[in-house]
């Protein structure tokens, strides 16, 4: 089985997380935690198989539907591509990596960086690298300064940590879907108007509001 089928059997759809309960999605978190901790990345296949298991829900609980839908950007292919439940323009670009020698990777593909370089301030498009070790400090430090939140780069450590960051939610009721992914649009937006060096004045405020309108 590739890495497509084993994400296709994880798949999660909008409707059915949108109306799950709490204690599901509970039960799922602990499930994706069990799963992460028993990881064994020696085994490729099995690996594959175990990250689909834990990705998709994570992906899902955040308000995102993950595929196995290999993109081309740039010059470079993606693994795994991530759409909005509610219809944004958004889209979230994956990279999936096994790292043989487990060791934290030391750099990000110079296409990537070209690919990130050519993007619009209007531009909705994010890229998340997944390896299991990670990637080594200074690395992660360059993207930062250099992407902001463009560009990701997780261990299997961040991944854990960001099921975590969902349980926490989940247990406070402090954000459901639909407002994660306001939070997320006017991430973006900031993120535009720095990239485009635009004043405030120059935003439209009723179309941020109307956005709002949900989490009001």
């Amino acid at each position: 089985m590739n890495l497509r089928d084993h994400f296709s059997r994880a798949a999660m759809n909008g409707p059915q997380m949108l109306t799950m309960s709490l204690d599901q999605r509970r039960r799922i978190l602990r499930e994706c935690l069990q799963r992460l901790d028993a990881f064994d990345e020696c085994q490729q296949t099995a690996g594959e198989r175990a990250m689909a298991l834990i990705l998709q829900p994570l992906f899902a609980l955040s308000g995102y539907k993950l595929k196995a839908e290999p993109v081309e950007k740039g010059t470079h292919r993606f693994d795994l591509v991530a759409t909005n439940f509610i219809g944004g323009d958004d889209r979230i670009l994956v990279d999936f990596t096994f790292n043989r020698d487990a060791l934290p990777r030391s750099m990000v593909p110079a296409k990537i960086h070209e690919m990130l370089a050519s993007l619009g301030a209007d531009d909705p498009t994010r890229i998340i690298m997944v390896s299991a070790s990670g990637y080594q400090p200074r690395t992660i430090q360059s993207v930062r300064e250099r992407f902001g939140p463009r560009l990701e780069l997780w261990s299997f450590d961040d991944v854990r940590l960001h099921l975590k960051a969902l349980g926490e939610d989940i247990e406070g009721h402090r954000m459901d879907i639909v407002a994660r992914l306001v939070l997320d649009f006017v991430e973006k937006l900031a993120l535009a108007i720095a990239r485009a060096q635009a004043e405030l004045r120059h935003v439209e405020w009723r179309a941020l509001e109307q956005m709002m309108g949900p989490c009001s």
